[in-house]
This record gives C-alpha cells, sequence and structure tokens, in this order.
C-alpha cells in the first residue's frame, strides 16, 4: 500500500562562515520572544514561485484555489489587453480581479478575494494606455496587488496576441523603456497622491531573445544573442523597473504555434544566471521547462552553487506543470517553507509561520497540516466558494464569473488524481513503456487519501449541480470503497455543468500541456 510521503528533513546544510551569524541572530530572537521566533515567510524568504499568467485559466477562481494550496506562491492574471480594459478600466478590472477589499469588508467576503501575492500583467506598445490603466488599478487600492508586469514575451500573435507588442517589444527596447517609465511614474504618483504604505514594483516579463521565423534560430549566435538580451535589460532597468522575468527560450513570431513556441526552442537556462549575476541589484524570475518539484529544487540549487546566494535567480516560474498538478503547489509550499527556514535558523522549530499582525492579508497552513489535510481543507473552502459565486453571479453586475470558471479547477484537480491513483497501472516495472514515457514522481497521497478526496470531490460536484439547477439522477452509494471510485466517470460528470462541447475541450487542452 502506497503511503504518505513523509517531509523531508528541514535542515539544510549551512556555509559554515554563516553559522556564528545563524545562532547569534536564532538567540537574540529567542531572548526577545522568550520562547519561539516569530516571523513571516514573506519576511524571511530567499526564494519565491510564481504561478506563469495563463489566457482563460489563471482568472480569480483558479487563483483562489491555488491561494490556498500555496498561499505563499505568487499569482498572475491573465494577459489583460489595455484596449481591452478600456474605457471603462475600473468596471472592467472590478469583474477581472473582484471587489477590492477594505476595513469595513467583512472578513469573509475577503476570504473570496484571496490572492495574497497578485501581479496584474498588461499587455500594450502605447505608454499612455498602460498609464492610464495603472491609474485606475491602483485607484483601487487591492491590498494584494504587489506588482503590475508588461507581457513583453507573448509570441502568439495568431492566437489573440497582437504583432506590435508582446514579444514584437524585445525589437524595441527603447520602447519598453517608455513603457516601464509610464507605468513606475503611474504607480509612484499614486502613491503619494494616495498616501499608500504599500509599494507596487514594475516587473518586465520577455523571452531571451526574438526572431521572426524558425529558421532564424539556427543562425543565433550564443555571444551575440547574450549582448542585445543585456542591452535590453539594462534599458529596462534604467527606466525604474526591479525585476525582470525571463523565459528560458526565444520566442518565434511567426510559423509556431503557442505549443510549439514552448518546444521548438530550445530552453538556455544559462542565459538567465548570467542576467542574474550580472544584474545584482534586479530581481530575476527564470520561467520555462519547469514541470516537477525535484527539478524546480535542482534548478534554485544550481543557481546558488554557480553564483552564490548574493547574486542567483531569486525567483522561479512555472505555468503548465501547475495546471496538469495543482496539489503539486502544497509541496511547493513546503519547499518555499524550507528555503525561508534556512535564512533564519537550522531547524523547523525555530520558526513559526502564522498569520502576523503586521502582515493581516497573509495566511499559512499549520505547521502539522499534512498533504492530505491540506488538499482536504482547500477543496472543502473552494466548493463552499463555488456554491457562494454560483448564488450571487446572476443578480451581480460587477462580476462574470461563469460555470466554466467555477469548475474547470476542480477538472484539473480531479484529472491529477485519476492519473496518480493509477500511477501504479501506467508505469509498471514490468511492463515496457515507450522511451518517451518518464515516469513521474510518486504521488504524495496515499490511496486511502485519495478515496476520501474522491468522495469529498463526488458529495461537491453533486451539491454544484444541484445549486446550479443542474442535478439529476444520482446513484451514487453510501460509502465508497476502492473499486467503486472513479476518477474519469467524475471528470466526465463536468458535461452536464458545462456541456459536452467545453468539457472536451478542456479535456483536449489539458492534452497538449
Amino acid at each position: 500500500m502506497r503511503m504518505t510521503k513523509s517531509s523531508s528533513s528541514w535542515s539544510d546544510s549551512l556555509p559554515t562562515a554563516t553559522i556564528r551569524v545563524i545562532i547569534t541572530a536564532t538567540l537574540v530572537c529567542r531572548l526577545l520572544n522568550k520562547h519561539h521566533v516569530y516571523t513571516t515567510v514573506s519576511a524571511m524568504s530567499n526564494v519565491d514561485f510564481h504561478v506563469a499568467p495563463m489566457q482563460c485559466y489563471t482568472n480569480l477562481p483558479f487563483r483562489r484555489l491555488c491561494s490556498s494550496l500555496s498561499p505563499t506562491s505568487t499569482y498572475w492574471t491573465e494577459m489583460e489587453k489595455a484596449d481591452d480594459l478600456m474605457p471603462n478600466i475600473r468596471e472592467s478590472l472590478i469583474q477581472r480581479l473582484g471587489e477590492p477589499t477594505t476595513s469595513d469588508t467583512s472578513s469573509y467576503q475577503q476570504q473570496q478575494h484571496q490572492d495574497h501575492k497578485l501581479v496584474l500583467q498588461l499587455g500594450s506598445n502605447d505608454p499612455y494606455k498602460v498609464q492610464e490603466c495603472v491609474k485606475a488599478a491602483m485607484a483601487l487600492e487591492y491590498h494584494q496587488l504587489k506588482e503590475i508586469n508588461l507581457n513583453c514575451g507573448c509570441p502568439a500573435i495568431d492566437s489573440g496576441g497582437a504583432p506590435t507588442y508582446g514579444a514584437s517589444l524585445m525589437k524595441d527596447p527603447a520602447l519598453t523603456a517608455s513603457l516601464v517609465e509610464a507605468c513606475v511614474r503611474q504607480c509612484q504618483q499614486q502613491q503619494q497622491q494616495q498616501q499608500q504604505k504599500q509599494q507596487v514594483d514594475v516587473s518586465v516579463k520577455c523571452r531571451i531573445g526574438v526572431v521572426d521565423h524558425a529558421n532564424d534560430l539556427s543562425s543565433l549566435s550564443s555571444a551575440y544573442d547574450y549582448d542585445r538580451l543585456h542591452h535590453y535589460v539594462s534599458q529596462i532597468q534604467q527606466a525604474g523597473s526591479n525585476h525582470v522575468i525571463l523565459h528560458a527560450r526565444p520566442a518565434v513570431l511567426a510559423g509556431l504555434s503557442p505549443v510549439k513556441n514552448r518546444i521548438v526552442p530550445t530552453l538556455q537556462y544559462e542565459m538567465v544566471r548570467q542576467i542574474a549575476h550580472d544584474f545584482p541589484n534586479l530581481k530575476v524570475t527564470l520561467n520555462g521547462g519547469i514541470t516537477s518539484l525535484s527539478q524546480l529544487k535542482d534548478e534554485s540549487s544550481s543557481s546558488s552553487h554557480d553564483y552564490g546566494d548574493s547574486n542567483k535567480i531569486s525567483s522561479f516560474m512555472a505555468g503548465r506543470w501547475i495546471l496538469q498538478r495543482p496539489l503539486d503547489l502544497i509541496g511547493i509550499e513546503e519547499w518555499l517553507i524550507q528555503e525561508s527556514s534556512r535564512t533564519v535558523g537550522g531547524g523547523r522549530d525555530d520558526v513559526t509561520t502564522t498569520t502576523n499582525t503586521n502582515n493581516p492579508d497573509r495566511h499559512y497552513h499549520d505547521d502539522d497540516d499534512d498533504a492530505f489535510t491540506i488538499a482536504k481543507d482547500a477543496l472543502e473552502a473552494y466548493f463552499d466558494y463555488c456554491i457562494t459565486q454560483s448564488t450571487t453571479t446572476a443578480t451581480s453586475t460587477t462580476t462574470t464569473t461563469t460555470a466554466s470558471d467555477l469548475c474547470l479547477p476542480l477538472f484539473l484537480v480531479i484529472e491529477q488524481l485519476r492519473e496518480d491513483y493509477d500511477y501504479d497501472d501506467d508505469f509498471d516495472d514490468d511492463k515496457t513503456t515507450p522511451p518517451q514515457a518518464v515516469p513521474p514522481a510518486a504521488p504524495m497521497l496515499s490511496y486511502e487519501e485519495m478515496e476520501s478526496l474522491y468522495d469529498l470531490l463526488q458529495d461537491g460536484v453533486s451539491e454544484l449541480c444541484d445549486c446550479m439547477g443542474k442535478g439529476g439522477k444520482k446513484n451514487k452509494s453510501s460509502s465508497s470503497s476502492s473499486s467503486s471510485v472513479n476518477f474519469k466517470r467524475l471528470s466526465s460528470s463536468f458535461k452536464s455543468l458545462v456541456g459536452t462541447k467545453v468539457a472536451n475541450k478542456w479535456k483536449r487542452n489539458r492534452a497538449e500541456l
């Protein structure tokens, strides 16, 4: 019987030169607090994880579920085109981000907008339009908004992008700098006028290079290509941005589909590491090709080993991995806290991660929660959210949350559990598997735990059907055994909620991730 993975050690090997500093800091904190060192993850973290912006996925419901699984991670909106937000920018933002919470907002309403660290990504090549969007976003005073990002890396022109922005902006460093300056200037003005204590940073998300056609990839020279990237990043930094997110592939503007743009161009992590080394005062996030927790840990270790902690990549981003396996965010959360503990002390007992009165918008898992408990609590809370949203959306004039928006995150969770539940069958040592079929890491949940989540999901989907007026004949037995667990059948149940066409599209899209 497969059992839940035991938690890895919270103690990491530390350089000898830093041991005295850590011991001294820990003793001082213990003297001040008598028994424990109290701090928050955000205050001590030396690495961040970002869930990438993905069109039709990273909307409010998806972020709501993910932030319950990993409160420490940073979540991005979909790319919001400035032209789509205008002219009624305020109303458009509320539709996409929800109503901003205030000191008068009830705790329940605040829980419905549980974006802990949110990045708003904008797409445009017009400094004035970008500035107006930033002005409206800042005026709404979203307490969770930490950053405004400019999309300078999207090559998907044929699928909703535009030939004059996205990755095309990498051909025009001066225009990119003007866009950054407009955002920075507006952020600073709004913060002064509204006396906002919280700083909102400006970042740029781009590729490591850009070419017009796939055939041009073969002509790229590493040295020449890096010099162009270095110049582009320097323009971004001089314009006032303090964060650049680099997808470690060049973008192909024509001739490749969005899917092939993530496969055909070769990953070049070394260029991202070199940028982090050459720009020590710039936060650099690596994006592209990270598909598992083990790989995430390896890349983080490689960055520290090659350039040292002071000049390493400061954060990592993944998108498709999280869509395929959203429950892996639980493991990511544990890793983030482990990394944070390296900064403060040598073991888990030295760190207490709780809600801090100086940072009330952050919530962390209890230390004793295991993966199953976290998943169960997150799903129960998300079903409550769905029920509430499905009963209020019909009468709301400020939100456009649909049944499809609410159900898609649940579908993604169920598909991960289906694969994990069949893990031993799909990758049996006695079977001959194709060379390209790489066995994934062993599931974090035991069979019994997945069966318990199956019951929870089945009951929740049934209640959601009733709430949405899509309920039908129920033939669920009062108790579930392993023989009655059928995640594939549970996935198919969404057809009654969103329609067969939409549900089948979800399945096809996931297969292409």
